[in-house]
């Protein structure tokens, strides 16, 4: 079943059958189901959507994707069908998780968002780089005039790699 899991995991990022694994490990599609869920807990298709899902959460809260690009890299061809999935398992849209989650990384750094301080020109352009580069335009484009300071620090922190989730 590990040649089954590495695929899956390997292939988030395109529709993936379980007739497509079944053949890959040489069972039957009904044999593979029952030794998968036997071996894992869940059926194949179940198995997918969950790493698929955790998959999104990481994205969301590491990197400044579009929702659309994550809903891509995960395998969702359509972005609606993703947001309703994602809704379905965590409670809240992909963009109410990413809101929650820079707010909740704001207050960790005891700096709210709406706590309007000043960033330095340098800062705010490192960040409207990185924002480009990452495709986050949209979420900062309204902010750059009077920045959080907690909020530039948290994408600096993140493009030198030393920003860490303490939740």
């Amino acid at each position: 079943m590990q040649v089954a899991v590495s695929y899956m995991e390997d292939n988030l990022h395109r529709v993936v059958r379980v007739e497509e694994i079944a053949r890959l490990v040489k069972l039957s599609h009904s044999r593979l189901c029952y030794l998968f869920k036997a071996e894992v807990g869940l059926a194949p298709s179940q198995y997918l959507k969950r790493v698929r899902m955790e998959k999104a959460l990481e994205l969301l809260r590491i990197s400044f994707l579009d929702i659309k690009e994550i809903a891509a890299k995960v395998g969702y061809n359509d972005s609606t069908h993703f947001m309703r999935e994602f809704k379905k398992a965590y409670g809240s849209t992909p963009s109410q998780y990413r809101r929650r989650i820079l707010a909740t990384d704001s207050a960790k750094m005891n700096c709210p968002l709406e706590q309007g301080e000043l960033a330095s020109k340098q800062d705010i352009a490192l960040v409207r780089s990185y924002c480009i580069l990452t495709g986050f335009v949209r979420y900062f484009a309204k902010r750059f005039v009077r920045v959080s300071h907690c909020l530039v620090t948290m994408a600096i922190r993140r493009i030198y790699g030393t920003y860490e989730d303490v939740s």
